[in-house]
């Protein structure tokens, strides 16, 4: 049996003294083809492969990747806090920013028009949590999702200008104007010119005249974007989705500091 088996492989291309390859994926020896009943088809280990490239091209860190909506837990946001602004309690709103979350997430999957949303909320009350969730869970499934730290942004926006970069003003843009769903991280923590106004206003308002789903976390309030962003990205955003507050007693990353 051993001699046939060697003569198997020899008619096949590999001499006794040549190791047999080793492929990632023995289904279609890394060609990305199978064929099934003389019809050749995308091999399952590609879905593997674009879901990896989509999360790599997603700009999520590491620890972003971790956050989930399993993982972000409600006690963090007391029932006995309350606020007279919104009439509810502390709890409340976590959980009404969380199902809207969730239900975001279902209608972009299921390719049903939603507008955005922005969650806003003082330091660690846990909205880039929920944010990065949402950034997850869609790249789990499949989308195409594009995590921006606003003023990080911003600033390799002002790199681009130089010589020496590699991006330009154009493509970063445009990459941001036009990816199927946004998430816009910390708009308010930053120093707003006229140029950096003109940039965001430019940036939501293609997106919500081309229906593109925007999530966007901030400390800052309606009154207080009108003061930083000018009155015309104020109203862009309040067009662009409904907000949802957060509100905690103390920054829940000192929090969880204090429990260790």
């Amino acid at each position: 049996m051993e001699k046939i088996n060697q003569s198997l492989e020899q008619l096949a291309g590999f001499p006794e003294t040549m190791e047999k390859p080793v492929y990632q994926c023995e289904k279609c020896q890394d060609t990305g083809l199978v064929i099934i009943d003389g019809i050749a088809k995308i091999c399952p280990c590609q879905k593997k492969v674009v879901l990896a490239q989509k999360k790599q091209a997603s700009n999520m860190t590491p620890k972003l990747a971790e956050k989930t909506f399993e993982n972000f837990s409600l006690r963090y946001y007391p029932a006995y806090q309350y606020s007279e602004l919104h009439q509810k309690n502390y709890q409340q709103l976590a959980e009404a920013a969380l199902l809207a979350c969730k239900h975001f997430v279902s209608d972009v999957k299921a390719d049903r028009y939603r507008e955005g949303l922005i969650l806003e909320g003082s330091i660690g009350s846990g909205k880039t949590h929920l944010a990065a969730a949402i950034a997850n869970a869609l790249l789990d499934a499949g989308r195409t999702v594009l995590f921006l730290v606003v003023p990080e942004f911003l600033d390799e926006i002002r790199s681009s200008y130089q010589d020496s970069s590699d991006g330009s003003e154009g493509a970063l843009m445009q990459k941001a104007k036009n990816v199927p769903v946004l998430i816009l991280d910390d708009l308010g923590a930053h120093t707003y010119t006229s140029w950096t106004q003109s940039k965001i206003f430019t940036l939501l308002n293609h997106r919500l005249n081309y229906n593109l789903p925007t999530v966007i976390t901030t400390n800052l309030s309606v009154e207080e974007i009108g003061e930083a962003l000018g009155e015309r990205t104020a109203s862009r955003l309040l067009e662009l989705g409904a907000f949802y507050p957060l509100r905690v007693e103390q920054d829940i990353r000192l929090t969880k500091c204090l429990e260790k």
